[in-house]
């Protein structure tokens, strides 16, 4: 009988690998309506200004759209999912204001992003509605990309520049957010218990059949369902996560092969490996020999073919 997982991060958080000293991580991020992506969570505080585009993005039970010019603020307590209606361009910050700033600031409740977060929260700041935001991004990513002497120095002063005014904004005069419009969460959250199931449950041997009955559907429609929503087969969308899962427990545990991949839900040591490389193009033993820099680009790209299928 095999234990389960030994890990302490719930199977959906995408964890934000963070310098040691100095957590905090920024990239620039494309969507594209012919992938979705899933519902995730962060370890952080995720700042987001779109570029340009189109889209909606599901923030547990709350909807937004989005366009170009629109902060996002999502805090590591809400799960979230964005769907692009055309191609869309994105800068993202994460960071941890108590690890960055817990020796520094003067009030500690600037650092809590609790306040960030819940039914009455409006993650969405609309274009021009606060501009110093979506500036002090701009300049965050602009330091980020460049480099330049003192930079993470730079980073630091804009980000607090940034939970000041967030601060400010929300604990004094909350902004209103625009839902979206019914369909979008309706889809997600009538799916919402099989996902649920496949993150607490990928170690089992999950049946379609019974994914279905979790969200009160005829296997068929439910297949279709899943497969209109997330360009995949369910079965195809649960091996990818259980893959993303086993290339992290492959790096960073001495685990057997065998034992990995039985308690990642898979059958078979054939049925792993053959489900391993199609996801990554290598081996696992392989992938355990890669170099650190070499196997995290790698894992960045299936994290991204895995997400465009999982909830995030």
């Amino acid at each position: 009988m095999h234990k389960r997982l030994s890990t302490n991060l719930p199977p959906y958080w995408f964890h934000v690998d963070y310098p040691v000293d100095f957590p905090v991580m920024c990239e620039h991020d494309r969507m594209s309506p012919r992938k979705s992506r899933t519902f995730h969570i962060h370890n952080g505080l995720e700042l987001g200004l779109c570029q340009f585009g189109k889209g909606t993005f599901v923030i547990e039970e709350k909807a937004f759209n989005f366009s170009a010019g629109d902060v996002f603020i999502i805090s590591n307590l809400e799960a979230h999912y964005a769907l692009a209606r055309e191609d869309s361009k994105w800068i993202w910050v994460y960071f941890e204001p108590i690890d960055l700033f817990g020796a520094i600031a003067e009030e500690p409740e600037l650092l809590k992003t609790d306040a960030y977060a819940g039914a009455k929260f409006g993650n969405r700041i609309p274009k021009g509605t606060v501009p110093v935001l979506g500036q002090l991004i701009l300049e965050i990513i602009d330091e980020w990309d460049n480099k330049q002497e003192f930079h993470r120095d730079r980073i630091k002063s804009l980000l607090l520049h940034f939970l000041i005014e967030l601060r400010r904004l929300f604990v004094n005069k909350p902004i209103k957010f625009s839902p979206a419009p019914r369909k979008a969460p309706s889809i997600i959250y009538r799916l919402k218990p099989a996902l649920d199931a496949m993150r607490l449950r990928f170690h089992e041997s999950l049946k379609i059949d019974a994914l279905s009955r979790e969200c009160n559907m005829s296997s068929v429609y439910f297949r279709t369902l899943f497969g209109e929503t997330f360009n995949k087969s369910p079965l195809k969308y649960l091996n990818e996560y259980r893959i993303t899962i086993a290339c992290k427990l492959l790096t960073n545990t001495d685990e057997k092969i065998l034992t990995i991949a039985t308690d990642c839900g898979f059958p078979t040591l054939s049925s792993f490996n053959r489900q391993f490389w199609q996801l990554t193009g290598r081996t696992p033993r392989e992938w355990r020999k890669m170099n650190g820099n070499s196997r995290l680009e790698l894992l960045k790209r299936v994290k991204n073919t895995a997400s465009n299928s999982y909830y995030s």
